[in-house]
């Protein structure tokens, strides 16, 4: 028999031992989202300390031919995230012009069903996972935030979003152009087909249904819409942000949007690997919120 004073040592342990284990801090590099993917079918995961923790899937831009999950300042970023307490994806995905469409949302859709299925067993809670994109990646995350498509081809929806961050980028093609997308004049036509996105998108229909404007509606997640001081105006990504966020409203919805005072188009999402920055903190807020 164990003497009493051992007993009570070893009672007194056992109490003060936390119900749970919290798995360390951990990063995982070039994990395959789709089986045996290359470079661009890969992602970087930041994971914390803490256990249940919500998941940011980030997305870059640069114009659907450039950019990459390594590139500045994307791991930077994760860091900062992992750092309040949140895992953080960089995924890259396929490039024009050696991928035409849609072979990026494609990736992007099965970036997110990756961390769907995975995140679970890394100590994560599956049903926060978020989406932030800046540029042309906001482009691709508001996209698959908006057309269920692209989910459904993993059985998911746009319901398993906890929410979307949608960092600079326009929404939608110039709305008279939108109007006629089954009646193009024949000149517009033979104009597009002759295109870099005719080539791109092989028709204008897939072009204008890539763009997440014409897929609002009542299964959208919560929304917001970040737009840099600079780019108010030109190029309008104010306009074509309130624009999404009236269709969504009429459609019942949750979007927002905010103007980034004193930010230029990379600047915003360059200062946000500061912890104190206002922007990161903004974001912080709306994934805490929702």
């Amino acid at each position: 028999m164990k003497p009493l004073s051992f007993v009570l040592a070893t009672m007194a342990l056992v109490s003060a031992a936390p119900a749970w284990a919290a798995p360390p801090a951990s990063t995982e590099l070039d994990v395959p989202y789709v089986p045996g993917g290359g470079h661009k079918q890969q992602l970087d995961l930041y994971l914390p300390d803490n256990p249940g923790f919500a998941t940011v899937l980030l997305v870059h831009g640069g114009s659907l031919d450039s950019g990459d999950r390594k590139e500045a300042p994307f791991p930077a970023l994760c860091q900062t995230f992992r750092s309040a307490g949140f895992a953080c994806a960089a995924a890259s995905y396929r490039l024009f012009p050696d991928h035409p469409w849609p072979a990026a949302i494609q990736d992007v859709a099965a970036a997110f069903a990756w961390l769907k299925r995975n995140i679970a067993a890394r100590g994560g809670n599956p049903a926060r996972i978020f989406l932030l994109g800046h540029s042309s990646g906001a482009r691709l995350v508001s996209l698959l935030a908006a057309d269920q498509n692209h989910l459904r081809a993993h059985g998911l929806s746009a319901q398993d979003i906890a929410g979307c961050v949608s960092m600079g980028s326009i929404l939608h093609i110039e709305h008279k152009l939108a109007e006629a997308k089954d009646r193009l004049p024949e000149e517009i036509a033979r104009g597009f087909e002759a295109s870099r996105e005719g080539k791109l998108y092989g028709s204008f229909r897939a072009y204008h249904d890539s763009w997440a404007f014409y897929h609002v509606g009542r299964h959208l997640p919560p929304m917001l819409l970040l737009v840099a001081e600079e780019e108010i105006e030109h190029p309008p990504i104010l306009a074509h942000s309130q624009d999404f966020t009236r269709a969504a409203e009429r459609a019942g919805a949750s979007v927002r949007v905010e103007v980034l005072q004193g930010r230029t188009h990379m600047s915003a999402i360059e200062k946000m690997t500061d912890p104190s920055d206002p922007t990161f903190l903004l974001v912080v807020s709306f994934l805490r919120g929702q």
